[in-house]
C-alpha cells in the first residue's frame, strides 16, 4: 500500500465480491488503463478483488496504489477516470469503499493533484455504485455526488443490476428462480432481525431454524399455561 492512502473495505485492499458474474461483465467493459489496475484472488472463503499496479510483485497486498492520489472526476487515463473504477466497484463488493487520501510527507494543503486542486486530501465514499467525495482541508472544503447512472452506460447497468436481483443476500449465490421469500413463512422475522430482502432457500432453511424453535416453544408454553388455568378451576 502506498503510504500516502489507505483504503477501507473490510480493513484493507481485499474487496470481497458477492456477485462474481456481475462483476466479471462490468470488468469487461472497462478501458485497458482501468481493467489493468484491477486484480483477483480466489480463497476459500470468497472472491476478491485488489486494485493498484502489480509491477510483478506476487502479494496482492504490495501494490502500488497510486491511481488513489488522482481526484475522481479527472481524466487521468484515455479511457476513464477514477470515478469509474470506484462507482462500479462498488456495485458488487460485500460492503461500501471507503477511501481516504491523505500526503502524510506535506501535512499542509498541497495542490497533490497537479490539476490546480489546493484541496490536500479528500475522502471518497462508493455504494451501490454511487459515489461521494470530500474534499478536505482542515475541514470539508467541498462534497461531489456521483449517481450510478452517470457512471454507467445503460445497458451495462440494466444487465448488472438484474444480475444482482438474482443473486443471495447472504451467501452470494445465484437464487433459483422458483424460490420467492416474500412468500415463505418467518419473511417479516428473518428480513427485521438480519435486513436481507433476497435470500436462497438454502439460507432460508437456515436462518428460519431459531424462529421455528421459538414458536415451537411458545405454543408448548400456551399450552401449559392452558392445563394450569384447568387445574387451578
Amino acid at each position: 500500500m502506498s503510504r500516502y492512502c489507505e483504503l477501507f473495505a473490510g480493513g484493507n485492499n481485499g474487496f470481497k465480491i458477492k456477485n462474481v458474474k456481475g462483476y466479471l461483465k462490468w470488468k469487461e467493459t472497462l478501458g485497458e488503463n482501468l481493467k489493468s489496475l484491477l486484480h483477483e484472488k480466489k480463497e476459500d472463503y470468497g472472491f476478491f478483488v485488489y486494485v493498484g499496479i502489480r509491477w510483478e510483485k506476487e502479494d496482492l497486498d504490495d501494490l502500488d496504489t497510486y491511481v488513489n492520489h488522482f481526484h475522481p472526476d479527472v481524466d487521468v487515463y484515455d479511457d476513464g477516470y477514477p470515478a469509474q473504477l470506484w462507482g462500479g466497484l462498488s456495485l458488487f463488493t460485500e460492503e461500501p469503499i471507503e477511501l481516504f487520501q491523505t500526503d502524510e510527507e506535506f501535512p499542509f494543503l498541497t495542490k497533490v493533484f497537479g490539476f490546480e486542486r489546493d484541496e490536500g486530501m479528500y475522502r471518497l465514499f462508493a455504494e451501490k455504485g454511487n459515489v461521494t467525495v470530500q474534499e478536505l482541508g482542515f475541514k470539508v472544503v467541498r462534497t461531489e455526488k456521483y449517481k450510478k447512472e452517470d457512471l454507467f452506460e445503460e445497458e451495462d447497468l440494466e444487465y448488472i443490476e438484474k444480475q444482482e436481483s438474482q443473486i443471495c443476500d447472504k451467501c452470494g449465490n445465484a437464487i433459483d428462480f422458483k424460490f420467492r421469500f416474500e412468500q415463505r413463512g418467518y419473511y417479516d422475522e428473518i428480513k427485521s432481525k438480519h435486513k436481507y430482502n433476497k435470500i436462497c432457500e438454502k439460507c432460508y432453511r437456515e436462518l428460519k431454524k431459531p424462529f421455528t424453535e421459538i414458536r415451537k416453544l411458545e405454543a408448548e408454553i400456551e399450552e401449559k399455561r392452558k392445563k394450569l388455568q384447568e387445574m387451578k378451576k
